[in-house]
């Protein structure tokens, strides 16, 4: 498993440094975390973090506005689901399911079935 960190240039008291988005890496897969606010910027950074991957999701964990605007534009650049689930299965496929992600995926996913 490897994690990109891809830093949103828009810092301020709230966001410190800036957003960060994560692009993590499950296999031949890679999943979006927090995309971000849409900066057109930020947003080719990711594409260029996520290189010619396939994109399994986009996964939003909160929706301030530093993390989750660019969601839609981001899974549908790449044609991804936006679910929980999809990082949920991921991680158990990928034998994660003791590490700290696997379990807010997991109660991330139960949110999303109750939508």
């Amino acid at each position: 498993m490897t994690i990109s960190i891809v830093l949103a240039n828009n810092p301020s008291a709230y966001t410190g440094p800036g957003t960060n988005t994560y692009v993590l890496e499950l296999g031949s897969q890679v999943v979006v975390i927090d995309p971000g606010p849409i900066m057109p910027d930020h947003m080719e950074n990711v594409a260029a973090a996520v290189g010619e991957r396939e994109v399994g999701g986009v996964l939003v964990t909160h929706h301030h506005p530093d993390h989750a605007p660019a969601a839609e534009s981001l899974a549908s650049r790449f044609a991804a689901p936006t679910s929980a689930g999809v990082l949920f299965t991921m991680l158990a496929a990928a034998g994660l399911s003791a590490t700290w992600l696997f379990r807010k995926a997991r109660i991330l996913a139960i949110f999303d079935d109750l939508d």
